[in-house]
């Protein structure tokens, strides 16, 4: 390892502490606001199971071949 990579690397461990502290307040937020919605918003099964507005793909399907 070049001395150059481990001190370039060395001087960047203020902004990788940063970073990981950035995206833990972020999680935290993120729980926070899922809790707070009844376990409703940032939820993989009510995006599958939640109403949809558009029409099953197989009637999009048919009504543009008339």
């Amino acid at each position: 390892m070049a001395r150059f990579s481990f001190y370039a690397w060395m001087a960047g461990e203020q902004t990788r502490a940063a970073r990981r502290a950035a995206d833990d307040a972020l999680a935290h937020e993120i729980t926070v606001l899922h809790i707070a919605s009844r376990c409703t918003y940032f939820s993989r099964a009510r995006r599958l199971r939640g109403p949809s507005t558009a029409p099953p793909a197989s009637a999009r399907a048919t009504s543009g071949s008339s």
